[in-house]
């Protein structure tokens, strides 16, 4: 039996997440285990995993939609791979942040609306990385749906004393699971709609001092600062529901990693802002591209880093000239 574990004391966002997990388990065997008094997200959890008899159990916010129709088959494929896995992660630390390593070790996509908009304004799928369905050799994971193994779950348990508030729990759970050995991994077919952002407030910085303070030593040192994620602009849910299933990641990996290639040469090198316009591999929906800098290739006929398919010289080299005019 799959258990979903949610903090919860918005009853209708409880009522309308777990309508979307009926649909989403398709008549499955399941539970969903509501936490309405949580002092803490890791208190939640903790009382939520007790209460819970899955396998396996699944964390998740309240303020999400599950788009796919057969969940199970979906968790269970992941679990033939990993103990402890996710929508989004990374495969480098830094600090509470799991972003902060830098873009280049971020792998996966969540969708909510358009940045800076509202769900009026349509959805947008952030997308950090991945070629595949699923990526391994990732060592924490973001927390608004974390699947994991019973045992592990069991073994790893909340940290409600050092976490007694609504931050880190995330990753210090999967970090734990990750120095204890457990497989923890990305999956790129969970196609989930998340309606809230971060809180950066005086209360996130506590917890990230108690984060540094528990780990201290076992984390990575160096952050590249380039932090950009690549938007694809969803008209509606089915086509959120299309890229999930069979949308060209191996495509968009290139493009992200394209991406942050030139963000990184902004910092450190001259070179030419490409023309504002679709993304390589936009739809008709045009995915923009964000400024970025395109380097020079080995030679002027190679073809342009851009990724357009004409020559350096014909293209962002020919920029270069007139800018330099």
């Amino acid at each position: 039996m799959l258990s979903f574990v949610i903090n919860s004391i918005d009853a209708a966002k409880f009522a309308s997440v777990s309508r979307w997990i009926e649909r989403a388990v398709a008549g499955a065997p399941h539970e969903i285990v509501g936490i309405h008094d949580a002092r803490s997200m890791c208190d939640g959890y903790r009382r939520g995993l007790a209460r819970s008899v899955g396998d396996p159990v699944v964390f998740c916010h309240d303020d999400i939609e599950l788009l796919m129709p057969d969940l199970p088959a979906r968790l269970a494929r992941h679990l033939e791979r990993f103990d402890v896995f996710a929508p989004v992660g990374t495969r480098k630390l830094v600090s509470m942040n799991w972003m902060d390593a830098g873009a280049e070790h971020l792998y996966g996509a969540m969708t909510g609306p358009v940045p800076g908009g509202d769900l009026g304004t349509g959805l947008s799928t952030g997308f950090f990385g991945g070629a595949t369905r699923d990526v391994d050799g990732i060592v924490a994971l973001e927390g608004i749906f974390i699947v994991a193994r019973r045992d592990a779950a069991v073994a790893l348990g909340w940290d409600a004393e050092t976490f007694d508030g609504w931050h880190g729990y995330d990753t210090d759970f999967s970090f734990r699971a990750h120095l204890a050995g457990w497989r923890l991994g990305v999956a790129l077919d969970l196609a989930i709609v998340h309606y809230s952002g971060g809180s950066y407030d005086a209360n996130y910085m506590r917890a990230m001092a108690r984060f540094d303070a528990k780990h201290a030593g076992k984390l990575a040192s160096f952050r590249t600062g380039v932090n950009l994620v690549t938007h694809i602009p969803m008209p509606d849910r089915d086509a959120v529901r299309a890229f999930f299933d069979h949308g060209d990641l191996a495509y968009w990996h290139r493009e992200s990693r394209l991406r942050i290639d030139q963000a990184r040469l902004a910092r450190t090198a001259p070179g030419v802002r490409p023309p504002a316009g679709p993304l390589r591999g936009a739809d008709a929906e045009g995915a923009k591209a964000s400024a970025g800098l395109v380097a020079q290739p080995p030679t002027r006929n190679g073809p342009c880093p851009c990724g357009s398919g004409l020559r350096y010289k014909a293209c962002h080299g020919g920029v270069a000239a007139a800018m330099r005019r």
